[in-house]
C-alpha cells in the first residue's frame, strides 16, 4: 500500500513538475513575445521619428527652396521695372547674376503671375534671334500712365500723325516737319519733348529733331527692329523710284 501510496504521489508531483514546467514555459514564451513586441514598438517608434525628421528636413528644404526661388523672381522683377526699358536675356543674366536656364523659366513665372493679376506684365519681343524683355502697363491701364505723363488721356490723332511723320523721317529739320504738318506741329512737337518722345537740338535757325531711347520704351519697340523696318520701307520706296525711272 505504502508502495502504491508513494507512487500515486511520485506520479501527482511528475504531472504537478510538468504543469509547472509548461506554465514556465508559456510564461516564458510571454515574456519573451513581450519583449519582442516592445523592441518592434521601439524600432516602430524610431522609424515613425525618423521619418517625422526626414519630413521635416524636406520641409525644411523646399521652404528653403521657394524662398531662394521668390527671392531669384523679386530680382528678375526689380531689374526689368527699374530698367523701364527692353532687355536682353544677356542683360539680365549680368545684371541678376542668374543662369540663362533658370532665368528663363523665371521669366515664365512672371509672365504667369501677370497674365491675369495686375496691372502690369510682361512685353517679349524677338528681333534678329535676340530675345527683350520688358516689364510695363498693360493696355488697359495705359491710358491712366499716359494721363499721368503728359496731362492728357492719350494723344491726338494730329499728334500721332505728327509723330509717325518725325518716327519715319527722323533725324528731321523742325522747318520739314511744319511745311509737312503745318502750324499746330509746334504744339505737337513741344509735347513730344516735354513727353520725352523726341529730341531737338538746334540747328542753324531750325531744329533737329530725332527719337528719344524713351521712345521706343513707350511705344514698346526695339531701336534694332525699329530700324530695320526703316531700311525696309526705304529699300522698297528706292525700288518702286527705280522701277519708274526705267519706265520713263
Amino acid at each position: 500500500k505504502m508502495d502504491k501510496k508513494e507512487e500515486v504521489k511520485g506520479k501527482q508531483e511528475n504531472k504537478e513538475k510538468r504543469e509547472k514546467g509548461e506554465k514556465d514555459k508559456e510564461e516564458k514564451l510571454k515574456e519573451t513575445e513581450k519583449i519582442e513586441e516592445e523592441k518592434e514598438n521601439e524600432e516602430r517608434k524610431e522609424a515613425m521619428k525618423e521619418r517625422r525628421e526626414k519630413m521635416k528636413e524636406k520641409e525644411a528644404q523646399e521652404k528653403e527652396k521657394e524662398q531662394n526661388s521668390q527671392e531669384l523672381i523679386n530680382k528678375v522683377e526689380a531689374a526689368l521695372f527699374l530698367a523701364a526699358r527692353f532687355l536682353t536675356m544677356e542683360e539680365l543674366v549680368r545684371i541678376t547674376g542668374i543662369n540663362p536656364i533658370m532665368l528663363r523659366e523665371i521669366l515664365e513665372k512672371i509672365e504667369e503671375k501677370y497674365r491675369n493679376d495686375g496691372a502690369m506684365t510682361i512685353v517679349k519681343r524677338e528681333v534678329e534671334g535676340l530675345e527683350y524683355w520688358k516689364m510695363d502697363v498693360k493696355q488697359n491701364f495705359s491710358h491712366y500712365v499716359n494721363k499721368l505723363a503728359s496731362g492728357k488721356s492719350e494723344f491726338s490723332k494730329g499728334e500721332q500723325e505728327t509723330l509717325a511723320v518725325i518716327a519715319y523721317k527722323q533725324p528731321v529739320k523742325q522747318s520739314i516737319i511744319i511745311k509737312i504738318r503745318g502750324n499746330k506741329a509746334y504744339d505737337h512737337i513741344k509735347h513730344f519733348i516735354q513727353a520725352d518722345l523726341i529730341k531737338s537740338r538746334r540747328l542753324g535757325r531750325t531744329f533737329e529733331l530725332s527719337l528719344s531711347e524713351n521712345f521706343f520704351n513707350y511705344f514698346h519697340i526695339p531701336e534694332k527692329e525699329f530700324k530695320k523696318e526703316l531700311e525696309n520701307i526705304n529699300e522698297n520706296k528706292n525700288i518702286e523710284k527705280n522701277t519708274e525711272n526705267g519706265k520713263n
